[in-house]
């Protein structure tokens, strides 16, 4: 999936939380959370100095696409949060988890990879729906891929709650 797809993922797991009775700012936390796995591809283009994929950009091997990553950050996060003297509701670093959890189950289709839920405990890759190609050939072979209509589909149920949320 691409970023635009994962934040639209998050901006509707967001909504539904929030349709849930959770506070409004579960949207904006999801809808970052749901990205956040993909700094790793800001990092890779500013070594670049542009944005092209190239067979180099094994960003799922990266640190930021490790499950427990996120998991040990957002506690880190939520108690020096608390040691600091701050108060925050514990239902955000859920949400916060949520988030990133949606980005690594997307990950896991139409990807030449998937995710290491286990690392590093296990080297095991989970790939649902595989597309055999190289990192550099990737997007050319997703954007014709029939997982992209997922995606588009998940843009625009987003881009619609989106609009009703303006609306109303």
């Amino acid at each position: 999936m691409t970023f635009i797809g994962h934040m639209a993922a998050g901006y509707i797991l967001g909504n539904t939380f929030h349709a849930c009775g959770l506070p409004v700012e579960s949207i904006v936390i999801t809808t970052a959370a749901s990205a956040a796995p993909d700094i790793d591809g800001l990092i890779y283009f500013a070594k670049k100095g542009k944005i092209t994929i190239g067979d180099d950009f094994a960003h799922h091997t990266w640190i930021t696409h490790k499950p427990i990553f996120w998991l040990l950050l957002s506690i880190a996060a939520f108690f020096g949060i608390r040691l600091a003297g701050l108060v925050l509701p514990a239902q955000y670093l859920y949400l916060f988890l949520a988030g990133v959890l949606s980005h690594f189950i997307l990950d896991c289709f139409a990807t030449t990879d998937g995710i290491q839920w286990l690392w590093p405990v296990s080297q095991k890759w989970t790939i649902i729906t595989k597309i055999e190609a190289s990192k550099g050939e990737w997007l050319g072979k997703y954007l014709k891929h029939k997982y992209l209509r997922v995606e588009i589909a998940i843009v625009t149920v987003a881009i619609g709650l989106i609009i009703l949320n303006i609306v109303t």
